[in-house]
């Protein structure tokens, strides 16, 4: 998973339109199939040479399934913190009500 995501990365780095005319070295041919199969990457073209190993790849767009893998969206530990202070939160309150009350 981590070379798919670094692959991810470089090619959101590309400038647009992201064309590989001819794949360059930092890019497994194998991967980048694998992510185009998954939905983490489209392209509106590409062409394969008689093994079927991709040689060209055109129009390449990372997909919203493809930017969550490079950026994860939520940092869980802060998720995590702020659950419990408003759980402990609700805890003394409810027993505030309960014996003011």
């Amino acid at each position: 998973m981590k070379n798919e995501r670094e692959t991810l990365r470089i090619i959101e780095a590309l400038p647009e339109p992201r064309h590989l005319f001819i794949i360059p070295g930092w890019i497994d041919p194998v991967i980048l199939d694998r992510l185009i199969d998954r939905g983490y990457l489209t392209c509106t073209h590409y062409q394969r040479d008689d093994n079927g190993v991709i040689h060209l790849a055109m129009g390449l767009q990372l997909t919203p399934k493809g930017s969550r893998l490079i950026r994860p969206q939520a940092a869980w530990k802060q998720i995590a913190w702020k659950g419990s202070l408003a759980g402990a939160s609700f805890a003394v309150l409810s027993v505030l009500i309960l014996y003011l009350g």
